[in-house]
């Protein structure tokens, strides 16, 4: 069975898409006691959980988004797709997942610091890091996002995935991203 069989398969697809409600109503609920409780917000590891949450709330969307769209590709027996059309349901979840790479780097950032200069970390109130983490990561977001469009083959694929429809262009400037978060991660 290759992937474009599994794709099609009606339980595959109805687990996708309950993964998908359960990770928006998990991260919704999280978010919503950020909201209630403003003590949540006071702590550097606390808001950038909050950018965390929100980009895990996005790939929710996403792979939800793509459930039923593999749904409704099935239904009218669609079975080569445009590269743009895949890109568009895929891109929620791309875009999010790049956030959320360069926000896990700085929570790794930020427990280094909290672990090598405690005395100074806990004097840190200030959330300058913070909003330039959460910069960074929709910089990096917004610039792959872009990439992603750039000179798509018009030919068809057979499997709806971001794999099959990326160009060149974003595929090297995807490994080049990977590349640098790995190495900033280790």
């Amino acid at each position: 069975m290759n992937m474009n069989e599994v794709d099609k398969l009606l339980p595959v697809n109805i687990f996708r898409i309950t993964i998908g409600c359960s990770t928006v109503l998990g991260n919704c609920f999280l978010l919503y006691l950020f909201y209630k409780f403003p003590r949540l917000r006071h702590s550097q590891a606390n808001l950038l959980l909050i950018f965390i949450n929100i980009y895990d709330l996005l790939i929710g969307i996403g792979i939800t988004d793509r459930g039923i769209y593999a749904i409704y590709a099935t239904a009218n027996n669609i079975t080569l797709f445009d590269r743009m059309t895949c890109l568009n349901v895929s891109s929620i979840q791309s875009s999010a997942i790049t956030g959320m790479q360069a926000m896990i780097i700085a929570i790794s950032v930020d427990r280094c610091l909290a672990v090598f200069k405690p005395v100074r970390y806990a004097k840190n109130d200030s959330r300058l890091f913070v909003y330039c983490a959460a910069a960074i990561s929709i910089a990096c977001s917004a610039v792959l996002s872009v990439i992603y469009r750039v000179n798509v083959d018009p030919i068809p694929v057979t499997v709806c995935s971001t794999g099959a429809a990326q160009t060149a262009l974003y595929a090297m400037a995807n490994q080049i991203y990977s590349t640098i978060f790995l190495i900033l991660l280790f």
